[in-house]
């Protein structure tokens, strides 16, 4: 199951009804996706369980056949042990998570001692979330503020598993510091995306990336996660980006088939963006086309301050490289910037200022249509101003 709007989340949301149990909450996976997690350490409430709920909860033992491994946060004043998929322990503070987590607070609150298993004298709560995302979490919850400052560029997989959580056991503080970050490269305005966020070359792949001061971001492995994530934060500004690069830079096989998170979960796209995808392939290979066209047919500028000739000779030589796939600085992506390889040429200034202006208004038209070609039917405050 994909990943669709918080308003189509919202009926079923243990969040949105203090009505729901918070075992229900728990028992609840990433949104949009199976069940995943089960709070095994739920305590005894004032009413008796009924069989389905009893069926629902698996009491830890605490008995050496567990075989928990301590990770390393691993606090030995710690009064709760959360145990993780794989049997991975996080030793941690009841405070601390009743603080930040009305979910955590509200089933700290409603249970009793008595029906929790225990592990060094601790009692324990077992989830079925991957160890390496708890570690992140714990990480934020005790020592966030590297994740709140932007002079760190994080990865995207670390932002969108914090997200996530943070969605999920409802920490609030933590969601939207997550998703402020997000929006810098998610940005909606064509000024603030040309000034601020750039492709890049990965290192370890030679694919394409895309990031700025405070995010990075790789599609193969990023950018259906991602759609689904703005999905999840119902915020339409955010789409059209994430949708271009599973346009722009994932096969079809991948956009069908989905991809796997380093923590092994498998991401998908709701079937409705699956086809936008799919349907705008076309348009914007046409329209990364006419850019490597305006270079094919590009001429000296009729003020070329050079000899005219030599302007043209390396215009063409340009356009040859091009053709024969051996320029990687081509224009192969319709919203790339080509000014830092126009730079690196020898033309006069004539010449230059020309082409790096039509590239900018190039870029600029692609953004313009950007909701357009990717069957949005309107994307309030989209800018395309320079």
């Amino acid at each position: 199951m994909s990943i669709h709007s918080k308003r189509e989340l919202a009926a079923t949301s243990p969040l949105a009804s203090r009505s729901h149990s918070v075992s229900e909450v728990l028992r609840r996976g990433h949104p949009g996706e199976k069940p995943e997690i089960i709070i095994p350490a739920q305590r005894r409430s004032k009413r008796l369980r009924s069989e389905s709920e009893e069926q629902n909860l698996e009491r830890p033992s605490g008995t050496k056949s567990e075989q928990v491994v301590p990770s390393q946060y691993w606090y030995e004043d710690g009064n709760i042990i959360l145990v993780a998929d794989g049997n991975i322990g996080f030793r941690v503070h009841r405070s601390v998570l009743a603080q930040n987590s009305t979910i955590f607070r509200d089933m700290l609150v409603v249970s009793h001692p008595d029906d929790v298993g225990t592990l060094e004298e601790c009692p324990t709560v077992r989830i079925t979330d991957v160890a390496s995302d708890i570690a992140s979490l714990i990480q934020a919850l005790y020592d966030g503020s590297s994740l709140f400052e932007y002079g760190e560029r994080l990865a995207f997989s670390t932002v969108a598993t914090l997200f996530e959580l943070a969605y999920k056991y409802n920490i609030e503080h933590l969601r939207a510091q997550m998703l402020r970050r997000i929006r810098t490269l998610f940005c909606h305005q064509f000024s603030v995306f040309k000034r601020n966020v750039e492709f890049f070359t990965v290192t370890d792949t030679a694919e394409r990336g895309l990031r700025n001061a405070a995010l990075e971001l790789v599609p193969s492995r990023d950018a259906i996660r991602a759609v689904n994530l703005v999905r999840l934060a119902d915020d339409m500004q955010m789409l059209p980006i994430p949708l271009y690069l599973c346009s722009t830079f994932l096969d079809a096989e991948t956009l069908v088939s989905g991809t796997t998170l380093q923590n092994g979960r498998k991401v998908r796209l709701a079937h409705e963006d699956l086809v936008r995808c799919l349907d705008a392939r076309r348009t914007l290979a046409l329209r990364a086309y006419k850019a490597r066209e305006r270079i094919l047919c590009a001429q000296p500028a009729p003020g070329c301050t050079a000899r005219h000739k030599e302007c043209a000779t390396l215009l063409e030589a340009w356009a040859k490289a091009i053709v024969q796939k051996k320029d990687p600085d081509a224009p192969y992506n319709a919203l790339g910037s080509m000014q830092a390889t126009i730079k690196k040429k020898t033309l006069c200034a004539v010449c230059m200022d020309r082409l790096l202006s039509e590239n900018t208004e190039g870029r600029r038209y692609v953004w313009q249509k950007m909701p357009e070609d990717l069957g949005l039917q309107e994307v309030p405050g989209w800018e395309a101003q320079l």
